[in-house]
């Protein structure tokens, strides 16, 4: 379902393991954590400049993120006063109707409340210490639940997408070319990242990384969201070494905002796959954005159970991204989010505004840079997706795209 990864206390290397075909995940290292770990693990917080961003008034509110992932639970003491709005699961058992829930305690379903943590942490674990930290607290989160790679015990997929909005699954809908939403969004989380957008989200993130053979359910939710003006963020793989894993849905659609992490360096996180190989860097990908720091940060739950923990992988770096644009919509409420992305691009130097440069797969534009960004108006810019490839002969050009 999802990649993890475990490391003993003073080891060097990263030990990832690729689970199953979502393969960008909030990689939980080890709970209890003494005070200086803890504070340690809120390095994002400071290199991305949360106290400054609240010194300008700004918190995300207003603005509404949606977040397409396995499951939240909403009674992580991170979670609470945050604006969290669960709206549905989009997968269900065909044979027997049965779905996993959208809200659980689960452990082993813990992923999607460690990325929501990263939007809208109010910085307090369950013992009063320090606890995750997110960029946007005050902003509206529409939860959407896609296990949609869930399997049972002899490996068996049980989910189909289901819209829980119209009480149907979407497996047997029909092309119509005039209507892109009547496009078969047949995988649950392309379903919801379709339903996003018509539900009027300002910007979707998702962190799971998905590996189909047939991409038109995303490449639909894409096109929606391109007409909308909506950003879509998502994560790339986290470390494996080169052939091991062929995952590259949503992140290599054309016009997504791919983002791959960064350590407190800022040196590409790396780990060794599944047969030992390595250690290799994270690949980023082709179309990559942003960077944004995935290694070793606090998250609220870990192996064994719902305590702060550390944290790596590409799912963090996800939701920092998809919260900076949220700011930048905060900001400058008559930007929209595409003119957001043309700054996001233009101050990722950390030498104020500057032409873009698109430095390859692992860094793509650079390191996302919320205060930067917020200095320049996105105003001045076009409307119009920067990160959209219109020729074979762009460098950017080899991931997927229409």
């Amino acid at each position: 379902m999802r990649s993890r990864l475990r490391i003993a206390a003073g080891a060097m290397l990263i030990a990832l393991l690729v689970a199953a075909p979502t393969a960008a995940s909030a990689l939980t290292v080890r709970a209890e954590l003494t005070p200086d770990e803890r504070a340690a693990g809120l390095w994002y917080a400071d290199k991305l400049g949360f106290d400054q961003i609240r010194e300008q008034g700004l918190t995300g509110k207003g603005i509404t993120i949606a977040v397409v992932d396995d499951a939240i639970n909403l009674n992580a003491p991170e979670l609470q006063g945050a604006d969290i709005e669960v709206m549905g699961q989009y997968c269900r058992d065909p044979e027997t109707g049965a779905e996993l829930p959208a809200v659980t305690d689960d452990i082993e379903r813990r992923h999607g409340t460690d990325v929501v943590s990263m939007l809208v942490g109010n910085g307090v674990a369950g013992d009063g210490g320090p606890g995750t930290r997110g960029i946007v607290p005050e902003a509206k989160i529409l939860f959407y639940a896609a296990d949609s790679n869930a399997v049972d015990e002899d490996g068996v997929k049980v989910c189909e997408a289901y819209n829980p909005e119209t009480g149907t699954y979407e497996k047997d809908r029909e092309y119509d070319l005039e209507d892109l939403g009547s496009y078969p969004r047949t995988t649950g989380a392309a379903l919801a990242l379709g339903q996003a957008v018509e539900d009027g989200a300002d910007v979707v993130s998702i962190s799971s990384v998905h590996g189909v053979m047939d991409s038109t359910p995303w490449i639909a939710a894409q096109t929606m969201a391109m007409r909308a003006g909506v950003p879509i963020v998502a994560g790339t793989n986290n470390p494996v070494a080169t052939g091991t894993i062929m995952y590259d849905l949503p992140f290599g659609i054309n016009g997504v905002i791919a983002v791959s992490g960064i350590d407190s360096e800022a040196k590409v996180i790396r780990g060794v796959d599944i047969f030992g190989s390595g250690p290799a860097d994270a690949s980023g990908s082709s179309n990559l954005a942003f960077v944004a720091p995935a290694s070793q940060m606090l998250v609220p739950s870990s192996d064994d159970g719902w305590a702060p923990a550390l944290g790596d992988g590409t799912s963090l770096a996800t939701p920092l991204v998809a919260g900076a644009i949220a700011l930048g919509l905060e900001k400058y409420p008559a930007a929209t989010g595409f003119q957001v992305l043309q700054s996001m691009i233009r101050t990722t130097s950390g030498d104020g505004l500057a032409e873009p440069v698109w430095s390859g797969p692992k860094y793509g534009y650079g390191i996302a840079r919320p205060l930067d960004m917020l200095a320049v108006d996105p105003t001045q810019f076009a409307d119009k997706n920067p990160l959209f490839i219109y020729s074979g002969d762009d460098p950017r050009c080899g991931g997927r795209g229409f």
